[in-house]
């Protein structure tokens, strides 16, 4: 018999944990999740001669772009910075000659609107190393760092946090003199009251208890982690999600 949690709403705090998030192995899990609202971004503009660089303005936007001379889209809603220096590259990239974002000492990728989930082809050029990947949520809680190795080749990374949205990501490396990123994909389709699970658009006792119903029936509303268990996660992501108003 499945036993119904007891919720206690008083001093809920939110876990720093991958328990509310989780990695995507293909961009065909990222396209299935954000469907017709996916946005992505290539960095394709003004032609640049293969093995040439520009630099561009740093923090990157769609507002920022246009302090270039040239007509160069970049999607709105997402901004890319780095310590240092960014600029655009012409060269290979999986086998294909295209253009992509080069960054020095890192970059952080930042979104207007907490995202569902996002992905990106990411690349380096030191094999036997690591760089490091910090996740955080829409209130600026750090969800999980992840540690991969680096690879010459275009690998891509994708990352899916529904209950508590995707407000930044920060990739960074200890000893690659750059690392470069292409085809950053978003939706801009974050949920915004994920605790609201009644969808009355209103967050109260209701949703408590519309919950407890949910997660006694394991009913997908009632999932909160997106795994396909029902267990202490999902109450745990239930009860952060409710701890955070409705924006």
């Amino acid at each position: 018999m499945k036993l119904v949690p007891v919720i206690m709403m008083s001093g809920l705090v939110a876990m720093s944990s991958g328990a509310y998030g989780q990695e995507l192995g293909s961009f065909a899990e990222l396209e299935a999740i954000l469907t017709d609202q996916i946005q992505s971004e290539n960095f394709e503009g003004i032609s640049l001669q293969g093995g040439t660089s520009i630099d561009v303005p740093n923090p990157l936007n769609s507002v920022t772009i246009l302090q270039l001379p040239w007509n160069w889209d970049i999607q709105a809603g997402v901004t890319y910075e780095s310590p240092t220096r960014l600029e655009m590259h012409a060269g290979f990239s999986g086998g294909d000659e295209n253009v992509y974002l080069r960054a020095y000492d890192g970059v952080e990728i930042r979104f207007d609107v907490g995202q569902v989930a996002f992905g990106l082809n990411l690349m380096s050029f030191a094999s036997g190393t690591a760089y490091t990947i910090e996740l955080f949520d829409r209130n600026d809680v750090l969800i999980e760092t992840i540690i991969r190795p680096s690879d010459a080749g275009a690998t891509f990374f994708g990352y899916q946090a529904p209950t508590v949205g995707i407000s930044r990501a920060v990739f960074t490396h200890p000893t690659l003199n750059f690392m470069i990123i292409d085809n950053v994909s978003f939706g801009m389709d974050f949920i915004a009251c994920p605790a609201d699970v009644n969808e009355d658009g209103t967050q109260n006792f209701f949703d408590v208890s519309a919950f407890l119903s949910f997660f006694n029936e394991e009913d997908d509303r009632a999932d909160f982690n997106d795994d396909g268990q029902f267990n202490f996660f999902d109450v745990s992501g239930f009860l952060s999600a409710f701890a955070v108003a409705c924006p």
